[in-house]
Formats: C-alpha cells, structure tokens, sequence
C-alpha cells in the first residue's frame, strides 16, 4: 500500500492501522511542508474549493484571465479524473495546464485574499505529518520515498526545473530524517521523457 503527499490523517487514521495488522506500506511526502511550512498549490486549491462554491471560484479565474481561460461544464476534459464532478474536475485539469507562474499567480492570489501566512502555517499542522511522525513511521519499518518538493505537474515543467523539484523534494526528506530516499513517486501521475531520465540520473531505485 502507497500513501502519497504525506496527509496528517496517514499518520493519525492509517498508521494505527497498520500498526494492528502489522501491515507495510510506503509514503510519500511532499517536501515544501516539511522545509518551510507553506501549502503545496494544489492543496491550497483543495482548501478553496472547500470554501468556495465551484461557480464562484471559476468567476473568480475567468476574471483574473480576463476571460482567456474558458472552463467546459459539460464534457469531462479528462477522463481519468473521475472522482471529481464535471466543473471541478475540468477546473482541476485547466489549471495544471496553464505555466507554474500563472497557476502560482492564480492561487496563491485567491488563497491569500482569506488566509493569513500564520494561518498557513497552522493549516499546515492540520493537513501534513510532522518530520517527527515520519520519523515514528520509519523507525517501525514503515518505507518512505520522495514525491517532490511542490507537487508540480512535471510534464508541465522544463528540464531544470523538474531537476530543481525532484531534487529539492529528496533534499528535504534527507534534512528531516537524516535518509536518502531510493523511492519516487509523480505527483498527479504525470512524468515525460526528462522525468524518467532525471529520476534514473538520481539512482531512484523504484
């Protein structure tokens, strides 16, 4: 079993799971919490999605774009997000598309409009393990693997700047746990041609 973006709930409703059943599993934890206690984008946008009605919050992106960005409320752009309903799965998959400054742009603007930086910090808490309940989850035999540093789209990024992803993702690992994780996951499933070639650079094992 694989946990990813190390969620505080892995630690608080699954490791006593396992725990019982004496089951293994593997997790994989975003490195910009751990290093700086700041929300990845994407759950930034998970957060305004939960207090924002999904009509509102796309008025408020056509808006920003000027009315460049156009959200179909009808067909599913992609299939695979099947989980979501029509307007927020194609807002989802509209967002990761755009560039990383625009996205940044997007959502760190709308999510600073009613979050405080402490009040990042302490959703940070409530949402992500610490490096001390990664660090109990490792000492019991427990896998841990890289998942980036801020869970970009990587087939959205250039070659060095996947570079700089990946390898901030492990440094932040190896600082909070003194290891070298040899795992790696994509964030969103989403590799190209340079994701393969920078994780087999980098020795990534599995």
């Amino acid at each position: 079993m694989t946990f990813d973006d190390g969620l505080a709930e892995h630690y608080r409703v699954v490791w006593p799971i396992l725990r019982q059943y004496q089951a293994p599993a593997a997790f994989f934890p975003i490195g910009l919490p751990l290093a700086e206690k700041r929300m990845p984008l994407t759950h930034k946008l998970h957060i305004l999605l939960s207090e924002t009605p999904i009509l509102d919050l796309i008025q408020q992106v056509r808006r920003f774009f000027g009315g460049r960005v156009h959200i179909d409320s009808e067909r599913l752009i992609n299939p695979k997000r099947r989980f979501d309903d029509v307007l927020t799965s194609n807002l989802k998959e509209t967002l990761i598309a755009l560039t990383v400054d625009e996205r940044s742009r997007l959502i760190e603007g709308l999510f600073g409009q009613s979050h405080s930086s402490e009040q990042e910090r302490e959703l940070v808490k409530e949402f992500f393990m610490s490096a001390e309940e990664l660090g109990e989850l490792k000492a019991n035999g427990m896998d841990i693997g890289s998942h980036t540093y801020g869970h970009l789209a990587l087939d959205t990024l250039s070659r060095s700047e996947q570079l700089e992803e990946i390898t901030r993702g492990r440094e932040a690992l190896c600082n909070a746990l003194g290891c070298h994780p040899d795992m790696f996951v994509y964030p969103h499933g989403r590799y190209n041609a340079n994701t393969l070639g920078i994780v087999k650079g980098l020795d990534f094992k599995l």
